[in-house]
């Protein structure tokens, strides 16, 4: 969690509105709260997220109730079967041109691996 907020708020600080928001899909009520309290936690602590460019704590939505959701579900899985199975099949290269670059960019910035 505290790696993928810090990409994040990296990632809004290069934008124009500088803004965003995590919006996370519900597991348990008492781990949700949890998530709550560490990105909190995260936001006042951490270095990595100064200056800080998330709003509020995490929201959480049921995929099935936003089609935004569903949408990164797609994509997370597009990207899940390529990194692990080495798919290289047409839905990757379909979404490849979206990943975020800086200066030309990709690697180690739109698409990390971690450790590395």
């Amino acid at each position: 969690m505290e790696f993928i907020l810090e990409r994040y708020n990296y990632f809004l600080n290069l934008q124009k509105d500088k803004a965003g928001i995590v919006v996370l899909d519900p597991t348990h009520e008492k781990s949700d709260d949890e998530l709550r309290y560490f990105q909190s936690f995260l936001q006042t602590h951490s270095d990595h997220l100064k200056p800080l460019h998330l709003v509020e704590s995490a929201f959480f939505a049921k995929s099935h109730t936003s089609n935004l959701i569903q949408v990164a579900d797609v994509c997370s899985n597009i990207f899940y079967n390529e990194m692990v199975h080495q798919r290289h099949d047409d839905s990757f290269k379909a979404i490849y041109g979206r990943f975020f670059r800086n200066k030309g960019k990709i690697k180690g910035v739109g698409i990390k691996t971690w450790p590395a």
